[in-house]
């Protein structure tokens, strides 16, 4: 395996890849355009990955995850470690088949407007993931009715969980 470097924007998958360590510069993009893309070594992205395949980090020692940038679908099979250093943002799903993935706070699932719009999603976990992930949830730009309700249950209030703890009217 060699270190993979994108930059400039355009580069697409045309089949199942591998490297040790890949670096995606900004704007760089890569569409895995249903290709897989398995990495053994870190992650440096300031870029961006769409298409329907996945970035799979398949390393036996621990890996992660710097410069922030987008993903479209990510999976840890890593037996150890993923750490994200800077915040990123998924759009697809999120796979962790085993490991650990510490997200120290840097994970946003995002939502797309897109044709087809979509919510990106956590998908089965066979491992930990540690840290807090921000949720954001996409409604259509119409007038209608939405019940909202946070997805877990909770000792604690609708202030404390979904308005970050007030202490007054005006913070």
């Amino acid at each position: 395996y060699k270190k993979l470097v994108i930059d400039g924007a355009g580069a697409i998958l045309s089949e199942d890849a591998a490297c040790t360590c890949l670096s995606v510069t900004a704007p760089s993009s890569l569409n895995t355009s249903g290709f897989n893309l398995n990495i053994t070594g870190d992650v440096n992205n300031e870029g961006a990955f769409t298409g329907d395949g996945e970035v799979v980090l398949t390393g036996t020692s621990a890996q992660s995850i710097s410069g922030g940038g987008s993903f479209e679908n990510l999976r840890l099979d890593n037996p150890t470690s993923l750490d994200f250093t800077d915040p990123a943002d998924l759009f697809g799903v999120v796979y962790v088949d085993q490991g650990t993935l510490n997200t120290n706070g840097n994970l946003s699932l995002r939502c797309n407007f897109g044709t087809p719009g979509k919510t990106a999603q956590v998908g089965p976990v066979g491992g930990t993931i540690v840290g807090d992930v921000t949720v954001e949830q996409c409604y259509p730009a119409r007038r209608a009715f939405r019940f909202l309700s946070p997805s877990v249950t909770t000792a604690t209030s609708i202030r404390e969980n979904w308005q970050e703890n007030p202490v007054g009217y005006m913070d």
